[in-house]
């Protein structure tokens, strides 16, 4: 049942987690250090570690892809950091993850564009390491620690220091006052801060409850309602929980552009293939024959479990025909739709649909057909566009670099990102407005999209759905 406990809120900060309640046996994330090195789990942890580090580090070093070399650096940063989170008592895999992220969120959130597109690396390589682990039959298991909202009823200053800050998402502590030297300590947390209440805390009841703690309003939600979870995760720019105006869920789709892409997707993390670029994906292959395509769709829709694959186009118009049918004959097996790669008149799409249209009957099953909007120009005929088409992928990268053409990509630098978000926002939400009245689903996809900036701008104005490369989904 809802509830709420009242105090007074020292910042602006807000969070969502569960409740935690202080006690000093597990002040710090490394409390169970002494048991894990009594039970020789520290050497074993090691040497798991030691072993995955091994084989995905030896993947790298087969690879001659540009990446590569950047890839096995970040393994050894991870492997440095790693170490040191199982010395404190967390488990290999758990040390991983935390590395992992961590490195992930420092590269994709630098400001430099080209740092941030590198953080998929990251991502990959975090993820190998986190198979690797998984991979194998787990027969110890360490004390996994997450993130909490902390109640400390008492608590010194320098039990304040022995906290773990990476651990706490908020703190409340009842029996401070603003002034209290505890209370003053804490502001340097960064985090959301209440003290004093005149509630009685039950220990019994709010042990790990599921909560939204405010800093600015001074309250801490218990069992919130999923429209209040709603608020707060719009607010901090969580998509895993946030939904559209229309109250549907946001779709998390993945964007395949090549063989890795598929390795990693993952069908129980996403809502399906959102671009399936079958081009790169065979860019050996001259002439592209029906049949590897088809082979290629009917793989794609295995690996979706039967949800949606959108497969993207050719460039090429010769290409058109057999990307088609090859498309209606796996359609047989899964959810298919075709996007085009850009769309810049009404006959782009009438051309597309007149081609299915002759061979729908032929095969007995209905192509969904979409769009990708790369270009600005897109925005002076969208009202023509949107008609005709079952739903559009705004391509933010794409279109922010058509909005500050003549720049190159290569030319771009944070400064410009910060300085024009709001053209391409603009962009956007003229976009979005033409879609919601044609009925036509719209969503986003690139890598400014991941920017909160962006999204959380979007989101209340009906997007739909987010696709991003696979590496990503599980990091939203």
């Amino acid at each position: 049942m809802s509830g709420e406990i009242c105090g007074t809120g020292l910042n602006r900060f807000c969070a969502i987690g569960k409740l935690h309640f202080y006690s000093r046996a597990v002040a710090s994330r490394g409390c169970n250090m002494a048991e894990a090195a009594e039970n020789d789990l520290i050497p074993i942890e090691l040497s798991r570690l030691e072993i995955a580090i091994g084989n995905v580090r030896e993947k790298y070093e087969n690879d001659d892809s540009a990446e590569s070399d950047f890839a096995v650096s970040i393994l050894d940063d991870i492997h440095g950091k790693a170490r040191e989170e199982i010395f404190r008592g967390i488990g290999a895999a758990d040390s991983v993850r935390y590395v992992s992220e961590a490195l992930f969120y420092e590269l994709a959130e630098s400001g430099d564009p080209y740092v941030s597109l590198r953080s998929a690396v990251c991502a990959e390589a975090g993820g190998y390491l986190a198979a690797e682990l998984s991979g194998e039959k787990e027969k110890i298991s360490l004390r996994s620690i997450k993130p909490v909202i902390l109640i400390a009823e008492n608590i010194t200053v320098k039990e304040l220091e022995s906290l773990d800050r990476s651990m706490l998402l908020g703190l409340f502590l009842p029996n401070a006052s603003p002034l209290s030297e505890d209370a003053l300590y804490a502001h340097s947390f960064g985090i959301p801060l209440i003290v004093g209440s005149e509630n009685r805390l039950e220990k019994e009841k709010l042990e790990g409850v599921d909560a939204v703690i405010d800093g600015e309003k001074g309250i801490i939600l218990t069992e919130p309602e999923s429209d209040v979870i709603e608020q707060y995760a719009l607010r901090l720019g969580d998509l895993s929980v946030c939904r559209s105006s229309e109250k549907s869920a946001v779709k998390k789709l993945a964007v395949i552009n090549c063989e890795a892409d598929l390795d990693m997707f993952s069908a129980e993390n996403s809502d399906g293939i959102g671009i399936l670029n079958f081009e790169s994906l065979l860019k050996s292959a001259s002439p592209i024959e029906e049949e590897r395509l088809y082979s290629l769709f009917r793989l794609a829709a295995d690996s979706s479990g039967g949800k949606e694959v959108r497969i993207l186009l050719p460039s090429k118009n010769e290409y058109l025909r057999k990307t088609v049918s090859a498309a209606m004959r796996a359609a047989v097996f899964g959810d298919f739709s075709v996007i085009l790669p850009s769309v810049l008149s009404k006959a782009d799409m009438q051309m597309v649909r007149g081609e299915i249209a002759t061979m729908e009957n032929d095969f007995s099953v209905e192509l969904h057909v979409g769009a990708l909007v790369r270009n600005g120009a897109v925005l002076t005929m969208c009202e023509d566009i949107a008609p005709l088409c079952d739903f559009l992928m705004i391509d933010c990268d794409s279109l922010f670099l058509s909005l500050l053409y003549p720049k190159r990509a290569e030319d771009i630098a944070p400064k410009d990102i910060a300085e024009n978000s709001e053209s391409l926002i603009r962009a956007a939400e003229m976009i979005i407005k033409v879609c919601k009245s044609s009925g036509t689903d719209i969503g986003i996809c690139g890598m400014l999209a991941m920017r909160k900036r962006f999204y959380s701008r979007l989101l209340p104005l009906g997007i739909k759905e987010i696709a991003l490369p696979p590496p990503y989904i599980g990091f939203v």
